[in-house]
This record gives C-alpha cells, sequence and structure tokens, in this order.
C-alpha cells in the first residue's frame, strides 16, 4: 500500500505541521501521561523545572522514535510515501540534528533528573522498541512473507491472552481483536498473490508500544513492570492509537489491495470492540482507572464515527480529526480531575 510521492512544492495549511513534524504524537502521550498516573496513584513532582522532568523525557523519546520511523519509512524502498514521509528525507540533514538533539535532552533527564527505576526501566524499554524497527526492516522484505508477518500475529494474539485476571467475560473483547488478527492472516493464506498481512500486526505492536511507553514511567514507580503490556488499561489506549493509526493509514491509500479492503471492512468493527471493551472494563475497574478508561472509550466512539463520514474529509482534515479524538477526550478528562 504505497501511496504516490506528495508534491512538497505547494504550501500547505498551518495546521497541518504538527502532523509533519510529529508533534501531534507528542501532544497525544503528554496528555494521557497524567491519566496513567492517576491510574497508579503516582504523583511526578517538578525537578528543575516547573513541572515535572518525566514530562520532557517522555515528550522527547516519542518525538526520536516518531522521526526515526518516518526517516526509515521513508528511506525504504517499499516504504510509504506520505507527507511526512517525504518531508523528514528530504530534510533529514535537519531531522537527525534535532533527534540527536532529543536524544541528548533524554540521557541528561535519565542520567541525573529522574528516579534510577525509570532508568533502568526506560533502556529495557528501549530495547523492545529497536525490536519494533526490526519489524519494520523485516516487513519492507519479500522473503520475510507470510512467515514472519503470521508469526508477528501470532505473538500478538498470545500477548493479547496474558495476564486476563479477573472476570473473563469483562476481557472477551481481547478475544475478539485477537480473533481480528487470525482472520486476517487465514484470509491471507487463502489468497495466492496476496501481500503478506504486515499491516495489521504492525499498526498494533505500534500502538501497543506507544501505549507502554506512555504509561512506562508510573508503572516504574509503582514498580509494576510485569503490567506494563498486559495490563488492560495500556492495553486499551494501545488499540485506541493502533487502530487511529490505521484508519489514517487507509485513507491515505492511493492503491486498495486486497489486505487494504479487508481492513476497511473490518476496521469500524475492531473500533466497536474496543468501545465495548473500554465499557466493560470500566465497570470492574477501581476510581483511579477509570478516569482513563472513559477517555478510551470516547476516543473509540469519536474515531468511528470519524470512519463512517470518512468520505466527506480530505486527508488532511482526517489526519487533524483523527488525532483530535485521541487526544479531546483525555484533556476533557484532566479538566474534570482538576
Amino acid at each position: 500500500m504505497t501511496a504516490t510521492s506528495p508534491d512538497m512544492t505547494k504550501p500547505r495549511p498551518w495546521w497541518t505541521w504538527g502532523h509533519v513534524l510529529g508533534l501531534e504524537a507528542v501532544l497525544t502521550a503528554l496528555v494521557w501521561l497524567p491519566l496513567f498516573a492517576h491510574a497508579t496513584a503516582v504523583r511526578l513532582r517538578p525537578g528543575p523545572f516547573p513541572f515535572p522532568p518525566e514530562y520532557l523525557l517522555l515528550g522527547c523519546a516519542v518525538w526520536f522514535v516518531y522521526a526515526a520511523d518516518r526517516l526509515m519509512d521513508g528511506l525504504m524502498r517499499g516504504g510509504p510515501r506520505g507527507v511526512r514521509h517525504v518531508f523528514a528525507v528530504r530534510h533529514w540533514p535537519l531531522f537527525t540534528a534535532a533527534m540527536l538533539a532529543a536524544a541528548g535532552v533524554v540521557a541528561w533527564l535519565l542520567g541525573w533528573h529522574v528516579r534510577e527505576i525509570v532508568l533502568s526501566w526506560g533502556l529495557k524499554f528501549a530495547a523492545v522498541v529497536a525490536g519494533y524497527f526490526v519489524v519494520t526492516w523485516l516487513s519492507r522484505k519479500s522473503w520475510a512473507g507470510m512467515t514472519a508477518a503470521g508469526g508477528l500475529a501470532g505473538l500478538l494474539v498470545i500477548g493479547l491472552m496474558q495476564n486476563a485476571a479477573g472476570m473473563v467475560w469483562l476481557q472477551l473483547w481481547r478475544a475478539v481483536v485477537a480473533g481480528f488478527l487470525i482472520t486476517v492472516v487465514c484470509m491471507s493464506l487463502r489468497q495466492p498473490g496476496m501481500p503478506a498481512p504486515w499491516t495489521l500486526p504492525r499498526k498494533l505492536l505500534g500502538g501497543l508500544l506507544f501505549a507502554a511507553g506512555t504509561a512506562l514511567i508510573p508503572c516504574a514507580h509503582t514498580e509494576r513492570w510485569p503490567q506494563l503490556m498486559t495490563d488492560s488499561t495500556v492495553l486499551i489506549f494501545g488499540m485506541v492509537c493502533a487502530l487511529n493509526s490505521l484508519g489514517i493509514r487507509l485513507h491515505e491509500s492511493t492503491a486498495p489491495n486486497l489486505e487494504h479492503r479487508i481492513l476497511t471492512v473490518l476496521h469500524p468493527w475492531m473500533l466497536l470492540t474496543v468501545l465495548a471493551g473500554a465499557g466493560m472494563e470500566y465497570m470492574a475497574a477501581d476510581p483511579w482507572s477509570r478516569p482513563l478508561l472513559l477517555a478510551c472509550g470516547i476516543s473509540a466512539a469519536m474515531l468511528l464515527a470519524l470512519h463512517i463520514l470518512r468520505r466527506r474529509c480530505s486527508a488532511d482534515a482526517l489526519r487533524l480529526l483523527a488525532d483530535a479524538a485521541v487526544i479531546l477526550p483525555a484533556a476533557a478528562m484532566l479538566l474534570w480531575l482538576r
């Protein structure tokens, strides 16, 4: 699903530059971090700044990963050619310098201004993120094919079913999401010539890693490392992020193939599953986690409405609205909690 390279010589509306520069991901992480801190009863205290240094740490780390991902996608043969990828490649010296600066700030904060356990967990998580880039590289190689894509989907299915404690019916949404993954893989196997189904597994993996990275600092403060990738709050938020990214990808594609058509049909049903899952988890959650789960449910509902109305939106407007659907509910919950 490689799109044609856009014309970067045309002036762009000012409100699209946040997406082009990857700042929407930073804003998303920063508004959801305090919700995860509230869910884990963690209070982040100011350091050398008027605000907790963890916010600057997370913002720089998220931007570094997004910039690296866009450069990698834009430089690799067969990678996407959206505006953000073309811009990153055309301005790679500036992007590289900014990435080095962001990495320097992260190293400075980890070394001197955050708790040692955050440094330890951050280094472990960096190794996991490196694995995501390996997956991205594999997805562009024809020899990796169905075996690697199916293997990734299988690992995600196993991961979704881990640590499903409590009443089973409250977490049936995990099995339904796993069923969507299995369905896409099985349909790909039954269609000769269909490309390996990398899109959904990659989007789910990316969304889950984004959610885990956002929740890492509060979980580190409470030493909840085992729950970082299996807790329902992290999984639900990760699904919201993944389906937000998937919706944008489907709308941007200019050469729909069979995989694209399958995912277009499944996308609203996956959003409904996440919406139902957030509602079921909300009923059994503690008061600290409920604002986060409620924000996830509202985001899923807004993304579903956007999917229904997608044909009325330009590509730029849809990207902006999709990002707003993830950012605004969290911001509203923070105002409500004040």
